[in-house]
């Protein structure tokens, strides 16, 4: 599977680049020769999601390539809740020299801004933004014993009788997803009902406490395999290669919708360039790798590259698409 590139530097950036460097120049012998040797210590990757999830999944492919390269420990702290707020915090107050990471996402990074009012960091100021991983599909999820046996059925359902119809979400882009159905489907407002995080929403999908979500391919297959939840339409315009029997939402009348999370690996603002090349290099390189990529492939991912300039940009056009469609769905900030 061959890595997507998201963007190429056009001319006018090389200014900007240049201004980057310029601090670099100016530092002190030692501290060029303490990045030199980096890393040298231990590597924490906090991941604002809980084990099992989507994000710790890949926190972990990325630690396992830092690790056997580089020699030295790298550990995934995971720091869930609070639509991944907490975990942003915990990275906020590392100092950036690069032994502190943080797995950003659509979630925290796309959604979050516009969900969530005095939201305690900015998108793009607070994060040295490092390198994409994957961009990620989610699942329209029932539960089996649902009633509803397609898409058309559950969207009939709620035109009929809003009330009785719930989603739950456990992360912003689950709800995001959820809020821009409702809006294709042109369906009445519906109740949604928040979780920490994905496995737990889907814990109690099966337990039938609610009636659908939106939840990553990756982490909603091993439900679905199982018998225990049934997938009425994947969230991207295509076909999964891992769930080809799952409909796309577009051949199910719902034309245009086509969305796709992604997640990536970031850290505080002010991480030395050299640093932070250094590991993109190092994440970009392991991605490429047949191993991983078939690993991802499995997962129901798409491997995703980028330079750090490439990704900045990225990162700022995913927050205005989400917010686009925030704003489209009428979901109101919290």
């Amino acid at each position: 599977m061959k890595c997507n590139r998201l963007y190429g530097m056009h001319a006018g950036q090389a200014l900007k680049v240049l201004l980057l460097l310029m601090p670099i120049a100016i530092t002190s012998p030692a501290a060029a020769a303490a990045r030199d040797a980096y890393p040298n210590r231990q590597i924490t990757i906090i991941v604002p999601n809980p084990p099992g999830s989507a994000t710790d999944t890949l926190a972990r492919i990325a630690a396992e390539g830092m690790t056997k390269a580089w020699g030295k420990p790298v550990i995934v702290d995971n720091r869930p809740g609070a639509q991944g707020v907490i975990g942003v915090q915990a990275m906020k107050k590392a100092a950036p020299d690069g032994y502190t990471l943080i797995v950003s996402f659509s979630g925290i990074n796309s959604s979050n801004p516009w969900l969530i009012k005095d939201l305690p960091y900015h998108y793009l100021n607070d994060f040295t933004h490092i390198s994409p991983m994957v961009r990620a599909a989610s699942l329209l999820l029932v539960n089996k014993e649902s009633p509803y046996q397609s898409t058309a059925d559950l969207i009939a359902a709620a035109k009929k009788d809003a009330n009785r119809v719930t989603y739950g979400f456990g992360q912003a882009t689950s709800q995001v997803m959820g809020g821009a159905f409702i809006q294709s489907a042109k369906l009445p407002t519906l109740t949604d009902i928040p979780y920490k995080g994905q496995p737990q929403a889907l814990t109690d999908l099966v337990g039938k406490q609610y009636d659908f979500i939106f939840a990553d391919l990756s982490v909603s297959m091993p439900f679905v395999e199982s018998g225990r939840l049934r997938a009425l339409a994947i969230s991207t315009k295509e076909r999964s290669v891992i769930a080809p029997e799952v409909p796309t939402l577009a051949e199910q009348g719902l034309a245009n919708f086509d969305m796709a999370a992604w997640v990536g690996i970031s850290g505080p603002s002010g991480i030395p360039i050299d640093i932070a090349e250094k590991l993109n290099a190092r994440i970009t390189e392991d991605f490429k790798k047949p191993e991983v990529q078939e690993k991802i492939r499995q997962l129901g991912f798409t491997p995703i590259e980028a330079n750090l300039d490439e990704f900045k940009q990225f990162v700022q056009r995913e927050n205005k698409v989400w917010g686009d469609a925030i704003q489209a769905s009428g979901i109101s900030p919290r």
